[in-house]
């Protein structure tokens, strides 16, 4: 009985590892360009925006060039809403390190302590890239076959229609 127990213990103990690796996991993979967590002292937008000009290229010195200013500042006045203690949430683009612009959907904490005045602020992020291309892909899918004046149907595997876009409609 004993040894019973041990290994059932030992077995929960394993599921939880794993459980808590998978966790830790998800929560490194959603963290975004911006360091961290970010303090709030004086202007808290300034730490990342300024980090974020200097990854995205810019001059020698780390100034972004003029296009990049945009991103910049959408990123400041994201960190400003945060510092205020309002979540931000939106979509921003990112760089990887081969250049590549990516998008993340965005979000930024303010931390607050019990009075309610924000302590830090606490940015993590998914990169959404893929699903935003899928998206748009299917968009397109959908007006081609929308506009299209060509009869275009849709059936289930027992050959029972369930789309039948305009033009085939006015066949009808």
């Amino acid at each position: 009985v004993a040894d019973h127990l041990v290994d059932a213990r030992a077995q929960r103990l394993g599921e939880a590892a794993v459980t808590e690796r998978r966790r830790v996991r998800a929560v490194i993979e959603q963290v975004l360009v911006a360091d961290a967590v970010q303090l709030v002292r004086g202007d808290p937008g300034r730490h990342a925006a300024t980090d974020l000009g200097q990854r995205l290229g810019g001059d020698a010195g780390g100034h972004p060039d003029p296009l990049d200013r945009a991103l910049v500042e959408r990123v400041r006045a994201a960190y400003d809403q945060a510092a205020s203690g309002e979540v931000f949430r939106g979509d921003l683009p990112f760089f990887i390190a081969d250049g590549t612009e990516r998008l993340a959907d965005v979000t930024i904490l303010p931390i607050k302590d019990e009075a309610g005045r924000v302590l830090f602020i606490a940015p993590t992020g998914v990169d959404i890239t893929e699903r935003k291309r899928a998206e748009s892909d299917r968009q397109k899918f959908v007006t081609l076959i929308e506009s299209s004046t060509d009869f275009i149907g849709i059936c289930d595997m027992n050959g029972v229609p369930f789309y039948i876009n305009r033009a085939g409609l006015s066949l009808v």
